[in-house]
């Protein structure tokens, strides 16, 4: 406690409401379309292992994704979901955590954070012309690099400057 007898916030949560919307109506899709999918024995079969397994993969990643981006100030730690994760070696290409971590949350200490460094790529979305703007948040340090995907801009700048204030410790910090 201060000394205006007021509680220190310890725990900042940034999520991405936007994708995690988007996330969730994979699901539905899935579901629709499974049950009013092909009316023969066989179509059926096929149609519900095929959409049973997009709703689960969809549901996997919105539990990941459900809770944000976490930046902890009492444990010193950065937890975030998975999905831009790079290999620290040739051999990681072959665990399954590696291939699975886009369904995975991982944890990293604030004070292993070298650099830090925001990105913005024009991506091809679903459909001949679509194009948008996809935002990304990097973090290079002792545990290798990782980039964070955002919908939102002012979502991706929020954790930026947030673990910015938070991890004052003399490392270089780069802004792109």
């Amino acid at each position: 406690m201060n000394s205006n007898n007021q509680v220190q916030k310890t725990r900042f949560v940034v999520k991405d409401a936007k994708g995690i919307f988007l996330t969730f109506l994979g699901i539905v899709p899935s579901i629709f379309i499974y049950y009013n999918g092909g009316k023969e024995a066989i179509l059926e079969d096929i149609f519900g292992l095929i959409f049973t397994g997009l709703a689960v993969i969809c549901f996997l990643r919105l539990r990941a994704i459900w809770s944000g981006v976490v930046v902890d100030t009492a444990k010193n730690t950065l937890i975030y979901y998975g999905g831009k994760k790079s290999a620290n070696s040739f051999f990681e290409y072959f665990s399954p955590i590696f291939w699975f971590q886009y369904f995975l949350r991982f944890k990293v200490k604030l004070n292993e954070i070298s650099q830090m460094h925001t990105t913005e790529e024009f991506e091809k979305g679903y459909g001949e012309n679509n194009y948008k703007w996809v935002s990304y948040i990097q973090f290079d340090g002792n545990f290798g690099s990782f980039k964070i995907k955002f919908t939102d801009k002012g979502k991706r700048d929020q954790l930026y400057s947030l673990v910015r204030s938070v991890n004052q410790m003399g490392s270089p910090m780069f802004m792109a």
